[in-house]
């Protein structure tokens, strides 16, 4: 299967942001929101990584930010289901991990980028904006 994009193109593109429920990154999802929609953007949630397998398996969607803070499954893992549904989706990890072996297992599965938290919403959204806009001047 494949995550072929949206046709309807006056429908606003979907960003996935697969997370947990802490608190803190409920501030930070309402404020990437936020700077998105002006884009044409819309973020749509996902709490369980069954749920973002299932939305990535719907489709439609113009990219995903896995951010790893679930305790059944981390975000590699999921990084690695997501690849093997779709190979094009462009994908940010955002871990509190970034190991050496975490970066080099998350480039060969070709994320965008690999943050750790803290990160500045409006440079991170201005970073996913300008890739999926146009993914050749986003790298």
């Amino acid at each position: 299967m494949t995550n072929l994009p949206n046709v309807n193109l006056d429908s606003p593109r979907r960003v996935l942001v697969s997370h947990g429920l802490r608190a803190e990154g409920r501030r930070w999802l309402r404020e990437v929101d936020d700077l998105f929609r002006p884009s044409g953007f819309v973020v749509c949630r996902a709490h369980s990584g069954p749920e973002t397998i299932r939305r990535v398996e719907e489709g439609g969607l113009a990219g995903a930010v896995l951010i790893e803070d679930r305790p059944l499954i981390d975000g590699l893992s999921l990084l690695r289901i997501i690849r093997s549904i779709d190979l094009r989706l462009p994908c940010w990890l955002v871990t509190e991990h970034a190991t050496r072996r975490t970066l080099e297992a998350a480039l060969s599965l070709r994320v965008v980028s690999v943050m750790t938290p803290p990160v500045d919403v409006g440079e991170f959204t201005r970073a996913m904006r300008t890739h999926l806009s146009d993914p050749a001047q986003g790298n």
